[in-house]
């Protein structure tokens, strides 16, 4: 029977099942392609670093909810190349911020960021405790209006573009964070976890793993660094993700478009 197994291995019996839908894979694919067509001059692949979430990326101590916001914030802008976009935070527990919410629903009009105009980032002090959370809704709140000055992808279909959102802060180097705080499990202890510091996320933990291991395969960084800071569930699932995007037809033009 061993012996009938092991002549069975062109079957597929021993090939790993891909991470995602073939379709799935394939749209992350052509969206990553077009955000290096409109962001690279700007904003290089070549230039971009794996943001990790420890006191490496994000050193600094601060004694208030808002303190420690605003030191993320300005280390995310920093990373995201966007430094010179004047910000201020709105606290989303204040009532006077209920129309500041910048949730990426849907595509607007291009509009511009110009140097004299603050943009108001919204920031949740119930994620004091989850940095990564916190650290990817405050990314969101500038990928939103960053993605808003390129047109629609013509293969963008509706409710489509808040995936493009968190896509985009993974092409910025943002894929561990996003990936770790895709889903938070908030079980039947109140005190061992609770709702209200969650993100709204869009990208799925899978959707978002297969696009932290495009990045990284984009930049030559090595699995286990990119694996090392993730989540303990979500390391064996990068083999898998490697290796579907490694088969797929659409990756190698990928590679010659972002190498090239």
């Amino acid at each position: 029977m061993f012996a009938k197994l092991l002549s069975d291995k062109s079957l597929g019996l021993f090939t790993p099942k891909p991470l995602l839908e073939p379709d799935s894979a394939q749209w992350i694919c052509h969206q990553f392609a077009w955000l290096h067509q409109q962001f690279n001059p700007a904003h290089p692949l070549a230039q971009a670093e794996l943001v990790l979430p420890n006191n490496d990326f994000f050193p600094g101590r601060a004694d208030s909810h808002q303190g420690m916001a605003e030191l993320l914030l300005e280390r995310v802008k920093h990373y995201a190349g966007l430094s010179h976009w004047p910000t201020e935070l709105v606290n989303l527990r204040t009532p006077s911020a209920t129309a500041v919410t910048h949730q990426p629903q849907s595509h607007q009009q291009p509009v511009e960021v110009p140097s004299e105009t603050t943009l108001p980032v919204p920031f949740d002090p119930a994620q004091v405790n989850d940095p990564q959370a916190m650290i990817v809704s405050l990314l969101q709140g500038l990928t939103h209006p960053l993605l808003l000055q390129k047109p629609s992808p013509d293969i963008l279909q509706p409710g489509q573009w808040p995936l493009l959102v968190e896509l985009l802060g993974i092409y910025l180097g943002f894929g561990v964070p996003i990936t770790n705080s895709a889903f938070a499990f908030a079980g039947g202890c109140g005190s061992c976890a609770s709702r209200a510091a969650q993100r709204q996320a869009y990208l799925s933990q899978d959707e978002a793993l297969f696009g932290l291991v495009i990045f990284c395969e984009l930049k030559g960084i090595a699995a286990k660094t990119a694996t090392t800071p993730l989540k303990p569930h979500l390391k064996p699932f990068y083999k898998r993700a490697r290796q579907q995007l490694l088969a797929m037809e659409e990756f190698q033009p990928l590679q010659q478009q972002t190498v090239g």
